[in-house]
């Protein structure tokens, strides 16, 4: 769920350093396994076959992503963060305050 909220859109500063400023993105991009992010970039890198595996199914099937993604958003949604003092919010995410 990294980055969700760049969901359908992306800003040139995220990724136009990288990948110059091509105003045609063509289609088949990813089959040269060019990712438009940084974290796309490294899913189509990885050798890890369960994730290239999703990668692909994904890649193939819209719907299928879509479905997952949703799926993804009502399991964050129904997490139940600590509050008070049995949690923290953190000014850090990498150290407890």
């Amino acid at each position: 769920m990294q980055r969700a909220h760049t969901f359908g859109r992306a800003r040139c500063q995220t990724f136009n350093r990288r990948i110059g400023t091509d105003p045609t993105l063509d289609p088949t991009f990813s089959d040269n396994n060019r990712g438009l992010l940084q974290t796309d970039q490294s899913l189509f890198s990885t050798t890890n076959a369960s994730i290239v595996a999703i990668v692909n199914r994904f890649a193939g099937s819209q719907r299928d992503f879509f479905d997952a993604f949703v799926q993804s958003m009502i399991n964050m949604g129904n997490i139940s963060p600590l509050t008070g003092s049995n949690g923290e919010i953190r000014t850090n995410c990498r150290r407890i305050n």
